[in-house]
């Protein structure tokens, strides 16, 4: 191969990925970016803000709340005039950043409040949220591909992972495949399911070709 028909392939294929990121949406019930009111304080270790049924979501101080595991998965949430014995955590920007914007929700799925910065928490409140949330987000990293085909508008990938081999299904590929970032490609399965490609540069040569024809 000529030099620069290389390097024009290896263009075409960036200028590919970029042309084909998507935006993740934050998860429901939850808007960070409508938060107002963050410095005006109302007393129960909160700020006021806006959810995204309109109606008002506290902005929690993250020192004044205490974090320690549940039944059956949750979360006990302890704030300075209330506790919630059963509730569950959630990522706004599951995808692209973790650190913040970690909402809160009840049993009964209504929004509690949301922390913005992770890190403030304590040691142990941290710990905790954070075992609960990788249970939650469970996403197998695809470290190898051995055979990829698409037919019919239906994708099948087997692969392995860090969770051992998997074969999966993706229906409509343009629609459940998304490039986050230069490198890393998030694929949603027939069922729902999430699997990712932390670094796709870093695959072997043989699942970078396979990932090629199919994406």
């Amino acid at each position: 191969m000529k030099p620069w028909l290389g390097h024009a392939r290896r263009s075409r294929r960036r200028h590919s990925r970029a042309a084909r990121k998507t935006h993740l949406e934050p998860e429901r019930g939850l808007q960070p970016g409508a938060l107002i009111g963050a410095n005006t304080g109302n007393g129960t270790g909160a700020v006021q803000g806006v959810s995204e049924s309109g109606t008002d979501l506290e902005y929690l101080d993250p020192h004044a709340l205490r974090i320690e595991a549940g039944p059956a998965d949750t979360l006990r949430l302890y704030l300075p005039d209330r506790c919630y014995p059963r509730a569950i955590a959630v990522w706004a920007f599951p995808f692209t950043d973790r650190r913040h914007f970690i909402g809160f929700r009840d049993s009964e799925d209504n929004a509690i409040g949301m922390v913005s910065d992770s890190h403030d928490l304590d040691r142990d409140s941290r710990a905790v949220l954070f075992e609960s949330l990788e249970r939650r987000y469970f996403v197998p990293r695809i470290q190898r591909v051995i055979k990829a085909r698409e037919e019919f508008g239906l994708l099948t990938m087997n692969v392995e992972t860090d969770r051992g081999p998997i074969t999966f299904t993706v229906n409509n590929p343009r629609e459940n495949i998304h490039w986050i970032g230069p490198e890393r490609i998030l694929f949603v399965d027939a069922e729902e399911n999430r699997y990712e490609i932390l670094n796709h540069d870093g695959l072997d040569a043989r699942s970078q070709a396979m990932l090629s024809t199919v994406i």
